[in-house]
């Protein structure tokens, strides 16, 4: 008959808590690297967008596609808040503020959890989509972009005569 080992392991709670300590700061390390990676190239993308129509013809088409997708969407908050602070219903400035910061929060509400979200559900019903292929759709401007730069980069270094 065989033995049976019973092997006993006795764990370090101090080494156990230093290992846990060096992966969390590891970790806080790489969020805080992701992060800026994520600001810098959002930052080059804003950029981008909003210059256009100076950029040559099959980019532009692309960038103007998220410039009204996104840019236009985002700066009718601006619009509607400096309306809000421009129209004057009381006399009283400070009563004024209090309507437009409610009817800012009114707005934004209404936007982006009732008029969004309604439309996009018609859209996905309307043409059968999931929401894996809207965000597709989303991104296929810029995919045909990128597509197009290495093509035609590669086409150009190909056939250059000199």
């Amino acid at each position: 008959m065989e033995e049976k080992k019973i092997v006993v392991a006795v764990q370090n709670p101090y080494l156990d808590a230093r290992a846990r300590q060096t992966r969390m700061q590891v970790n806080n390390v790489t969020v805080v690297i992701g992060l800026a990676i994520i600001g810098a190239v959002g930052y080059w993308l804003y950029g981008l967008i909003m210059s256009w129509p100076t950029v040559s013809a099959p980019y532009k088409y692309a960038l103007a596609f998220y410039f009204y997708a996104i840019f236009v969407p985002v700066h009718s908050f601006v619009d509607v808040w400096d309306w809000m602070m421009d129209i004057h219903i009381t006399p009283f400035p400070n009563l004024n503020g209090l309507i437009g910061l409610i009817g800012m929060a009114l707005y934004s509400f209404l936007t982006l959890f009732v008029i969004i979200p309604l439309s996009l559900g018609y859209i996905l019903k309307k043409l059968k989509l999931t929401w894996g292929n809207l965000f597709a759709l989303f991104l296929a401007p810029g995919f045909l972009a990128i597509v197009w730069y290495i093509v035609a980069s590669v086409l150009g270094w190909l056939f250059t005569t000199s």
